[in-house]
């Protein structure tokens, strides 16, 4: 062990093809733990712009051409959703750490060199763009609904109307009539009013912010 100090000479002049970080050059043992400092050094060297280039562009593409190959052919089909879907699901849930890593590494550059700094809305839309090529390929696969949850909700409750024969208006009106009757403690009268209504296929479900209702099989 030695603590002299002396100018590094490469073996090869104008090229280092590897250097150690320890206490000594035959002493490993920290080599390990310097590689969280070479990892942030590798991030802050890293252009402003590569790593997301690398995320909106190349990995969609990629992605995006291998969907396409495996659909083409027969004997891939099967590979699509483990090769082309399930890996880009991975990508973006790995990816979001990394996100907030490159934004605060960027930020602090730009502030030291007096930069405006990146909008987090560029970030945002590149995981958009990820998210824009799920939503293909499970239109191509037959897995994406085509209407939202909140429409299919809907066409149930007018159906279930339908088949209680009540509007809207009468329905919110024995709601309202069975909150009532909680308030002023006429549990028989308030249990009579939902057991009716199940009856005809309405449950009310109680919830902090009042009573709503969900379509269910007449009882």
């Amino acid at each position: 062990m030695t603590m002299r100090k002396e100018p590094f000479q490469p073996r090869v002049e104008g090229k280092v093809s590897m250097y150690v970080c320890g206490v000594t050059p035959y002493d490993f043992s920290h080599v390990g733990h310097s590689r969280a400092y070479v990892a942030f050094d590798v991030l802050h060297r890293t252009p402003d712009k590569s790593f997301m280039k690398l995320l909106k562009q190349d990995l969609v593409k990629e992605h995006h051409k291998k969907f396409l190959e495996h659909m083409s052919d027969d004997v891939k089909t099967a590979e699509v959703l483990d090769q082309s879907f399930m890996k880009l699901l991975k990508a973006i849930n790995s990816n979001l750490e990394d996100l907030k890593v490159c934004w605060k590494l960027q930020e602090r550059q730009q502030q030291k060199q007096q930069q405006p700094q990146k909008q987090e809305e560029d970030y945002i839309q590149d995981l958009i763009a990820m998210e824009t090529e799920i939503k293909y390929k499970l239109s191509i696969l037959g897995l994406m609904p085509p209407s939202s949850l909140a429409e299919v909700l809907k066409q149930l409750k007018d159906k279930a109307l339908k088949r209680a024969g009540l509007t809207e208006e009468q329905l919110q009106e024995q709601v309202e009539q069975r909150a009532a009757a909680r308030k002023n403690k006429q549990f028989e009268v308030s249990d009579g009013i939902r057991n009716h209504l199940a009856t005809l296929g309405i449950s009310l479900m109680d919830e902090p912010t009042g009573t709503t209702w969900r379509p269910c099989e007449p009882e």
